[in-house]
């Protein structure tokens, strides 16, 4: 039976996160309710598109944001267990030498390295996604209206898309969302393949939690197919 005052909050880039896994974690997470505070963008690289953002902690802005989440929710921070932050590595944690300028029209990922036209704005935000990542990845717990909360990270790689479906190029909106209810509809009844799927030794890195995130941070690993999150549910 659920426990009406045990909350797992996760914090997710888009609709189609949520869309994809939100009922198979509730089905798993039977004891606890399951919530998504999805941000419509990419938590670590924010301060590159809102200008208030820029110099600002990017703990601070989580928990901020955490908070206000909270605020309109129908329990209280005292009733969190945990947050849990999915993100994609879009390949941010390669060197800048594998960022190769293009003529294409939009970005293209290989497995060693990355083509675009706008090489110099890529490299800027891989430096930023990769630092910010870093400070959330390492840190234990994040406050909100004075309580610790446990705070845990796990990636994607590149996304969700090709974490989980193996698809190496890019999507639109409508396809996201298409492959979204695809795969809620073929998981929502069977966890056990779900969870089969995550632990897949091909796209999961061996290792504990740090481990898996220094693999991931390793060369050109972020272009890979890969996945940590399996070790969110042992």
């Amino acid at each position: 039976m659920t426990n009406e005052r045990s909350v797992i909050l996760f914090i997710v880039e888009g609709p189609t996160d949520e869309m994809a896994l939100g009922l198979i974690f509730t089905k798993i997470f039977r004891d606890k309710n399951v919530y998504f505070d999805v941000m419509h963008g990419d938590l670590s690289t924010a301060e590159l598109f809102d200008e208030s953002l820029e110099g600002k902690n990017i703990l601070d802005y989580l928990s901020g944001q955490v908070c206000n989440y909270i605020s309109k929710q129908p329990y209280n921070t005292a009733d969190v267990n945990k947050n849990v932050w999915l993100t994609d590595t879009d390949g941010a944690y390669i060197s800048e030498d594998k960022v190769i300028a293009s003529s294409e029209e939009t970005p293209c990922f290989f497995p060693d390295h990355i083509e675009t036209p706008y090489a110099e704005f890529i490299k800027k935000r891989n430096k930023c996604k990769a630092r910010n990542t870093k400070k959330l990845q390492s840190r234990e717990y994040i406050t909100c209206q004075g309580k610790k909360i446990p705070l845990e990270a796990y990636y994607l790689s590149r996304n969700i898309e090709h974490a989980l479906l193996g698809i190496e190029h890019d999507l639109s909106d409508d396809e996201k969302g298409k492959c979204a209810r695809e795969f809620q509809r073929k998981y929502k009844n069977d966890t056990d393949g779900f969870l089969r799927l995550i632990h897949d030794e091909e796209t999961t890195p061996a290792g504990d939690y740090s481990q898996t995130w220094d693999f991931i941070y390793a060369e050109t690993n972020s272009l890979g197919r890969y996945t940590n999150l399996g070790l969110l549910f042992g």
